[in-house]
């Protein structure tokens, strides 16, 4: 009624036996089954399998691991590159750029062009502080030797002059102050978008900007025409620009040489008028010097903020005068225009867009310069 399991080795194998007593009716016999299994065999299979299942397990791991890690090195490559950028930026080099993986994760592409993008504003903004202060420099030693000028030919025991020259003073350092404001403002927005417009005398206007010049050098100043009417535009933005240009002609010209202002209504050559704003009247301020002129291929560059002619490296001076009423012009929706010959002089003109027509009532605005003590008129 039971039965009974044992293991016994048979022929070097592990057999497992079973034995159960079996009887058949109506035989009165008794028997014994006795069932016998290889179990080295099936554990032989087993610990096959399993062995099997082991190695193709530790190569599928290694496999899967050396992808992943190839995978993740791509993948993980930009922000490496990203850690070692950063290492290598200082204030002193702004120019190295994160490379960019177009197969790489999308969000990780995005941090390098982002960061990319916070290097390229950062530059700008470094580059827009150095031409600041370059700026600033440059452009402050003019107002700077008008109020000097005028101050050593103030005559203290004449009222007049000294209420003119007083106003004349506190106009300019009133430009001084905006001067350094607007530069600033240029700076950081990189555009020259700092104008404030109004009507302006035409006369008045060249009357102002005649009165700032004799004090720039011992030349032969001189108007030689005003034309009437009225222009929008920025006065005082106006007025720097030509007395830039004036400025410019004295550091070129010797002593006694003749620098003439013109202010007329006029209409700029095709090449000139596509670079300015479209109007039927364009108001041209011209300063003419006979000084030593500029050769052909310098007649772009000098326009260039640092352009400087070979000629130009023995005056004192940046480089930015030119660039900046390039800017002014441009500001206005207008350009700067030069007629140069070496050896013959130079013409700058300002082309300013004007009204579409200059009334003849505007002809009562017509005035003649003053302080002709001050100013030689000089004909033409």
């Amino acid at each position: 009624g039971q039965t009974i399991t044992r293991d016994i080795w048979l022929d070097d194998k592990l057999v497992r036996v079973a034995m159960v007593s079996v009887r058949v009716d109506p035989d009165p016999r008794h028997g014994v089954l006795v069932v016998g299994i290889d179990l080295s065999t099936q554990r032989g299979e087993v610990t096959n399998s399993a062995r099997t299942y082991v190695l193709v397990g530790l190569g599928t791991l290694l496999l899967s691991g050396l992808a992943g890690w190839v995978l993740a090195g791509q993948l993980m490559r930009p922000i490496g590159d990203l850690r070692e950028a950063t290492g290598r930026i200082s204030a002193e080099d702004l120019t190295r750029r994160v490379p960019v993986n177009a197969d790489a994760d999308p969000d990780l592409v995005e941090l390098a062009l982002s960061f990319n993008a916070t290097l390229d504003r950062l530059e700008e903004g470094f580059v827009a502080q150095r031409r600041f202060l370059d700026d600033v420099a440059h452009e402050l030693r003019t107002p700077l030797t008008i109020i000097q000028g005028n101050l050593e030919l103030l005559d203290e025991n004449d009222p007049e002059d000294v209420t003119q020259t007083r106003e004349l003073l506190m106009d300019e350092l009133e430009r001084m102050q905006r001067l350094v404001e607007d530069l600033l403002t240029l700076a950081r927005a990189g555009r020259p978008d700092f104008l404030h417009l109004q009507s302006v005398s035409v006369p008045d206007f060249a009357t102002e900007v005649m009165s700032r010049l004799r004090p720039l050098g011992d030349r032969r100043w001189g108007c030689v025409s005003v034309a009437p009417g009225r222009i929008t535009a920025d006065r005082q933005r106006l007025i720097q620009a030509v007395v830039q240009l004036a400025a410019n002609a004295v550091k070129f010209t010797d002593a006694g040489d003749e620098i003439t202002v013109s202010v007329r209504w006029d209409e700029p050559a095709p090449p000139v008028r596509a670079r300015c704003m479209h109007t039927d009247r364009y108001l041209a301020v011209a300063v003419q010097d006979t000084g030593v002129g500029i050769a052909p291929e310098d007649q772009e560059r000098i326009f260039e903020r640092f352009g400087r002619t070979d000629s130009a490296r023995r005056v004192d001076g940046s480089g930015l005068g030119l660039a900046i009423v390039s800017a002014i012009a441009d500001a206005h929706g207008g350009t700067v225009q030069l007629e140069s010959e070496p050896g013959e002089g130079s013409t700058f003109t300002l082309w300013l867009p004007g009204p579409a027509e200059v009334g003849a009532d505007l002809d009562d605005d017509l005035t003649e310069i003053p302080d002709a003590d001050k100013v030689q008129p000089v004909q033409g």
